[in-house]
């Protein structure tokens, strides 16, 4: 398939794509909404409603018609956003969401609203993301969760934009006493700088979502936007740390979690890496493994030109690589599937020239689209059940069509803006 016969069937594919998200939405007097996938831990059992979250709600799915509209001109799409954040919005200000986090909390909605005004330049969208961190504020700086998924990492993230947009003179304050608790909840490594302990891991976590690759991603975007070494030292420091669980035989970084299988394990009290590398899940995505923790590399090498980083890049496209040809991951979306890879793989191939790493994110999207249309675009979710989210469904799946068809055209980091990749310098 040559590269015109390649976008026309990516092009095909996202058409279809759009057309079932737009088929699934929902209206009431305060604006749009898809119905999507949630878990009552209380229940024990899932449902369909409305959920506000980038990660797997409408607003994940808002943001996609967003760039939709950013890169097709469309104005349905921009319609989409529009009316699914007025749905976010007046819900935010009229009940207390409980989460604060950049991927799944308060924060996003504040993303979204900034993104709102980086594509269409209202001013209305500054005064409501404003909005939302005001009400949202005492919640925000009580946060004590330090990861980059749903705690402080991502945060800062989210108040650093607002206050590039906004220059706010009280968010740098505010900034400071999130990273100031962030920094507080550190912990001196055999190597490096930690973060993170709990009766749930064997050590402190590596990878992205959960783990010190994603502290650190958060601490880079700290040091590099507001001209602060510090931060980019103690970004460092945490991926330091990590390189003391690289397992050079898998080719990866080892999973930490803990399991009641590794009650089992001989020599438990040693409580060392090869007591738990026979345990270890092995496990390569977005969230965990060498493929999130590749994207934090490649941050870390465009800053600091350290040529560690480079091997660690080099590792981690080695290892994705790898699972994409032997098929190894059960599906094709962002957070755990072969579409985090993809988005690594085109990261790869931007910052280092490699085709091959092109070749092979092209085939696998190519793939999941295929797989897509086998269920008619819905059936993407964990149940093997319908899941439109951005980062666990259908929307990502779009998304990852998207990225790939803006690479081809040779659209330099065209998307950057994504809470995946965000780069605030």
């Amino acid at each position: 398939m040559n590269t015109h016969q390649e976008l026309n069937e990516l092009e095909i594919g996202l058409n279809e794509i759009s057309e079932f998200l737009l088929s699934k939405i929902q209206q009431d007097q305060n604006g749009l909404y898809w119905n999507t996938i949630s878990y009552d831990p209380s229940t024990e059992a899932f449902s369909f409603a409305f959920n506000p979250s980038l990660w797997n709600g409408t607003g994940g799915i808002g943001w996609l018609f967003l760039i939709l509209f950013e890169n097709t001109g469309k104005h349905e799409f921009l319609e989409g956003a529009e009316k699914s954040f007025s749905k976010i919005y007046h819900f935010s200000i009229h009940h207390d969401i409980s989460g604060v986090s950049l991927y799944d909390g308060i924060c996003g909605s504040i993303y979204f609203s900034l993104e709102l005004f980086r594509v269409t330049g209202k001013k209305v969208y500054l005064k409501q993301a404003s909005e939302l961190y005001e009400r949202y504020r005492n919640k925000i700086l009580a946060e004590q969760t330090e990861d980059i998924l749903i705690g402080i990492s991502g945060i800062l993230i989210a108040l650093t934009l607002l206050y590039h947009y906004t220059q706010n003179q009280n968010l740098p304050d505010d900034i400071k006493k999130l990273a100031t608790h962030l920094l507080q909840k550190s912990l001196i490594a055999e190597a490096g700088i930690k973060w993170g302990s709990n009766a749930l891991s064997v050590d402190s976590l590596c990878g992205f979502s959960h783990g010190n690759s994603g502290i650190g991603f958060s601490l880079l975007q700290l040091g590099k936007y507001f001209d602060h070494q510090e931060f980019i030292w103690l970004a460092e420091q945490a991926f330091l740390y990590e390189s003391l669980y690289y397992n050079p035989i898998q080719n990866n970084w080892m999973d930490l979690r803990w399991e009641n299988s590794k009650k089992e394990l001989p020599n438990l009290f040693d409580w060392t890496k090869e007591t738990f590398l026979p345990e270890d899940f092995d496990l390569n995505s977005w969230a965990h493994g060498a493929c999130g923790i590749g994207i934090a590399r490649i941050k870390a090498f465009k800053i600091t030109g350290d040529l560690s980083y480079k091997k660690d890049c080099i590792n981690a496209f080695e290892r994705c690589k790898k699972d994409i040809k032997t098929r190894s991951k059960r599906n094709h979306i962002l957070f755990s599937g072969y579409g985090g890879l993809a988005d690594f793989l085109i990261q790869y191939h931007e910052t280092f020239g490699d085709q091959e790493a092109l070749e092979l994110a092209t085939e696998i999207v190519q793939e999941g689209l295929q797989r897509s249309r086998e269920s008619g675009h819905s059936e993407w979710g964990v149940q093997n059940g319908e899941d439109l989210g951005l980062m666990t469904g259908t929307a990502g799946i779009a998304l990852s069509l998207l990225m790939i068809k803006k690479t081809k055209l040779l659209t330099p980091s065209f998307i950057r803006s994504f809470p995946i990749l965000i780069f605030l310098g």
